[in-house]
């Protein structure tokens, strides 16, 4: 922890009411900061040199009231689906950094060297993994999860929870294949040898971010509005997951919450069910060093 810097944990629920509890929860922190004379900031990176603030986000799926990603008879305790669904957010995360990290400071806290996730890979020990799979305790079947490591308390929690949630189920309904762990030290990997482990990395900078995401409305080889350059291989081979990506969203949408403002679009990412029965269930520290 970072001086001045403190977690809390807010209790799992829905995706939903959990969005509302993380703007209700900042608002709240702010107001009572004021009345002391202190300044409460979610900025991502306030303080260089130091941890930042992150938003880690865990998460599970229920059927009914059984946990879908629990399965006694796996070696990590994951079911299929859960292996799916991490598969898919990692899939994706490149692409849905620019909502679930929508900053310009966002970008100087996912920076090596101060806990903050940088690669897109997954482990249970290596907290430095852009998604964690926290280790099964016997008895405590509800609790199995995931965590995904990147989004900082500045975002929108509707639309990051909803992109978070639809690369999720994109991962469920492609069937996805769940790369292997990272057990090494990603930190020092060479570029060719995270290359040849599969191991691609997140945008650099808010600019990266918002090319990878205007992928979804150009056509492949080039974003709208960008700098004309050769495309990198990575994005160009990123423009069909995009626009299933996006049309997934879309899909979840619901009008604007006049109560959440003009520029807080509620998801459906904790409403409508899907066809199976799926909800959607987690928790989200708010202010988590990374």
């Amino acid at each position: 922890m970072a001086p001045s810097q403190h977690e809390i944990d807010l209790r799992y629920t829905d995706a939903l009411t959990m969005a509302d509890n993380v703007m209700t929860y900042r608002l709240t922190v702010k107001e009572v900061a004021q009345e002391f004379g202190i300044y409460a900031t979610f900025m991502p990176k306030p303080v260089m040199g130091v941890n930042g603030s992150g938003m880690h986000t865990h998460q599970s799926l229920f059927q009914g009231d059984r946990n879908a990603f629990f399965d006694p008879d796996d070696e990590y305790h994951l079911s299929k689906v859960a292996k799916h669904y991490i598969a898919g957010i990692l899939r994706y995360a490149p692409e849905i950094t620019l909502v679930t990290n929508q900053w310009v400071n966002s970008y100087k806290r996912l920076v090596p060297g101060f806990e903050a996730p940088v690669y897109v890979c997954w482990a249970r020990r290596n907290r430095s993994a852009l998604v964690r799979v926290p280790m099964y305790k016997p008895g405590k079947e509800q609790a199995t999860r995931i965590e995904y490591r990147s989004p900082d308390p500045a975002c929108n929690p509707y639309l990051a929870f909803a992109v978070m949630l639809a690369a999720g189920l994109a991962g469920i309904e492609n069937e996805e294949e769940l790369p292997p762990e990272a057990s090494n030290n990603i930190y020092e990997m060479t570029e060719e040898e995270r290359r040849a482990a599969g191991i691609r990395s997140l945008p650099e900078d808010l600019y990266e971010a918002i090319e990878l995401a205007a992928l979804l409305e150009a056509a492949p080889g080039r974003a709208r509005g960008a700098r004309a350059r050769v495309p990198d291989p990575e994005q160009a081979a990123g423009v069909g997951r995009l626009q299933g990506l996006r049309d997934a969203v879309r899909a979840r949408a619901v009008p604007a919450d006049p109560v959440a403002g003009p520029t807080e679009r509620r998801t459906g990412a904790g409403g409508p069910r899907r066809s199976g029965g799926w909800r959607p269930g987690g928790g989200a520290p708010v202010s988590s060093a990374s």
